[in-house]
């Protein structure tokens, strides 16, 4: 049985909005600014391209 974190992981991110984050998911790592959370979603840009990554598959999150 996995324990699901989504709502621990997303207040981190949360935290850190307008900030360089690394982002952990299940089969990528994302480096960026975050610009907003809503829901359960994160909007990264990363350049000139705005991400929008689906929190439920979250691993980790690192500041840098």
């Amino acid at each position: 049985m996995q324990i699901v974190r989504t709502p621990l992981l997303l207040s981190k991110v949360d935290k850190h909005i307008g900030t360089m984050l690394l982002l952990y998911t299940a089969s990528q790592v994302y480096f960026g600014k975050v610009d907003m959370v809503q829901g359960r979603e994160i909007y990264m840009t990363i350049g000139d391209r705005v991400l929008i990554i689906d929190g439920r598959t979250l691993v980790h999150v690192c500041p840098v």
